[in-house]
């Protein structure tokens, strides 16, 4: 169990904000697990990639370009993705 235990803190930590105002235990800035971090940005770039009901998918070029409030929340998670190197909000 120890080898998957950074993995399982990454899946409860995933929808933390680097502003503390995610969720579940309000956790701020590096107090965020790395993985949980890592797994944030993979799951906004899964969201933006896949289709939905109420829209299309972006092309993997579109979802790394973004200029939503989707990309602040990549920009901020400061896990060190290239997703974020051109901001730094």
């Amino acid at each position: 169990m120890r080898k998957v235990e950074h993995i399982l803190d990454g899946v409860r930590c995933h929808h933390e904000n680097f502003d503390g105002s995610g969720y579940p235990n309000g956790l701020k800035g590096e107090d965020i697990p790395f993985m949980g971090r890592l797994l944030a940005v993979a799951d906004c770039f899964a969201a933006m990639t896949v289709d939905r009901p109420y829209r299309g998918s972006l092309a993997s070029t579109g979802a790394a370009g973004n200029e939503t409030s989707t990309r602040r929340e990549i920009r901020s998670s400061h896990c060190g993705c290239p997703c974020g190197r051109d901001s730094q909000t």
